[in-house]
This record gives structure tokens, C-alpha cells and sequence, in this order.
């Protein structure tokens, strides 16, 4: 196993920058690895796939994707940057695939769909905006001020949007399922029903409900369920509101359902949250 990655993770992120670094074995891990070389150039090995890279190429890595990269140069330098799903959105599993992750997320901040596949390839950073990002994720992370886990955060969702901008997406929701979605942003801390939203536009609640699933990939429920975790999740880490209000603020009137909802869809309770984003 290569060494770092026995290193201790920081609020599920860890990053490195390995300078005159020959090789990695043949290895995968549980993480969602994002890497940029800085320096030099050699041969990045994917599935066993060899390309060449050189500075400026950067690359995601998916789960148990079986990677490696090996240099003849001195000056290679490459910036290695670990994380899971729930650095993208606070309501991801641990296992969920990156192509799944930047899927979802995408749609959710654009109500656009991105063209898979995104993991497992190579990226060419065309004016040098994405090695600013991943120099400003390693100052972060080494120099262990207040707020760092959320600013690596910002600079990882920066350079999955910037991805997503490069493979390109498609527009494909209609105004129906845009008006649910704006509904459920506007009103998630309301009791709302998909079939009182369904009578308001004079639709049939079987076809709009089978129509969102189509499109966003979720059930109403799930995607109102979602949203209002990842609401939730923003308020336990930019504020100090009390948990009881928070949960009242996204929908929650009974303290142990949000306790139960939001650990089945983050796997941690809204207290070690709020710990763990304050590291």
C-alpha cells in the first residue's frame, strides 16, 4: 500500500504534494482521488491504460479504479488530493461512485445533466485556474486554520464545476420539473406534497411524479429529502445555531426524525457533523 495513504485524513480530505516522486505501485483505495501535476512529465496508468502527462493534466480517479503514474524526470511534481462523496454534498454515501456524485450535484446546482464518463480520465487545465485551486487546497489543509475543511471544499466543488463545464452538459428538464425543483428550494422548511404541487401546474400526480424520477434521477421524496439535509448540513457548519432550530428550518419539526434522516443519508449524526466540519 503506498505510504500516504496510511496518512490521517482531515474531515475525509487529505492532500499531498510529492515532489521528485519516481512512482506509485499499482494500487486503489476507497477515496476519490484527484491529482495535478505540477512539474515535469511521465506516464499515468489507469485501469491499466498508460497515457502521458505532463504539466498542466490532471486527472479524478473513481473508487477501485487500479492506478499508478511513474517519471524518468527529476523535476516531476504532482499534487495529490483524497476525499469522499460527502466533501461534494453532505448527503452522499462514503460508496457512492464519483460519476453518480459530480451527476447529482451537478443537476442539483444547475438543473443541468453532465456527460458521463467523467472519472478515470485526463484533463488538460487550458489556462492555469485549476492549479490555482489545488495550490490553494494544499495551503488549507498545511496550515490547519479555522474554516479549512469548508474552503478545501469550495476549491474541490470549483474544480468538479469547472469539469463538468469541459465534458459538457445537456439541458433536458422541462418547466414542470423546474417548477418543482424551484418549489422545493423556495419551500423545503413547508410540508410539501407532490400532489398539491401536481394540481397546481394541472398535471396527474403518476405522470409527474414518474417524469421527475426520469429526470433527475430521484424520487420526490428523496430529492425533498436531500435538500433539505444539505440545507441542514450548511447551517450545522456556517453557523451556531442550536440543532433543534436548524431542524425546524429545513422541515423538521420532531428532533429524532432529523437525528434519523439525516444519519441514514450522511451516516454520522448532525452533532459529529458539526464537529468534524469545525476541524
Amino acid at each position: 500500500m503506498p505510504t500516504f495513504l496510511t496518512k490521517k485524513f482531515l474531515g475525509h480530505i487529505f492532500v499531498k504534494e510529492f515532489v521528485n516522486h519516481k512512482s506509485t505501485e499499482v494500487h486503489s483505495h476507497e477515496y476519490i482521488e484527484l491529482a495535478y501535476v505540477l512539474e515535469g512529465d511521465g506516464t499515468s496508468v489507469i485501469n491499466g491504460i498508460n497515457e502521458p502527462i505532463k504539466a498542466g493534466n490532471f486527472y479524478i480517479i473513481d473508487y477501485n479504479s487500479t492506478h499508478s503514474y511513474f517519471s524518468e524526470k527529476k523535476d516531476f511534481k504532482i499534487l495529490n488530493c483524497l476525499f469522499s462523496p460527502q466533501i461534494i454534498d453532505s448527503s452522499f454515501k462514503n460508496d457512492m461512485s464519483f460519476d453518480d456524485a459530480i451527476a447529482a450535484y451537478f443537476f442539483r446546482i444547475s438543473g443541468r445533466h453532465i456527460k458521463l464518463p467523467v472519472a478515470d480520465r485526463l484533463y488538460y487545465d487550458e489556462t492555469g485556474e485549476i492549479r490555482t485551486l489545488f495550490v490553494n487546497m494544499l495551503k488549507e489543509y498545511n496550515g490547519g486554520e479555522a474554516g479549512n475543511i469548508e474552503l478545501i471544499r469550495y476549491y474541490i466543488r470549483s474544480v468538479l464545476i469547472n469539469i463538468a463545464r469541459t465534458v459538457g452538459s445537456s439541458n433536458e428538464v422541462d418547466k414542470d420539473i423546474k417548477f418543482v425543483i424551484d418549489r422545493i428550494r423556495e419551500r423545503c422548511n413547508e410540508n410539501i406534497l407532490l400532489s398539491d404541487i401536481a394540481d397546481e401546474i394541472h398535471c396527474s400526480l403518476p405522470y409527474l411524479s414518474e417524469k421527475f424520477k426520469t429526470q433527475t434521477g430521484m424520487t420526490f421524496t428523496k430529492y425533498l429529502k436531500t435538500t433539505r439535509i444539505e440545507k441542514a448540513a450548511s447551517l450545522l457548519s456556517a453557523t451556531d445555531m442550536t440543532i433543534e432550530k436548524i431542524a425546524e428550518q429545513v422541515g423538521y419539526n420532531d428532533i429524532k426524525t432529523f437525528y434519523l434522516v439525516f444519519k441514514q443519508m450522511t451516516d454520522i449524526t448532525p452533532k459529529q457533523y458539526r464537529k468534524n466540519s469545525k476541524l
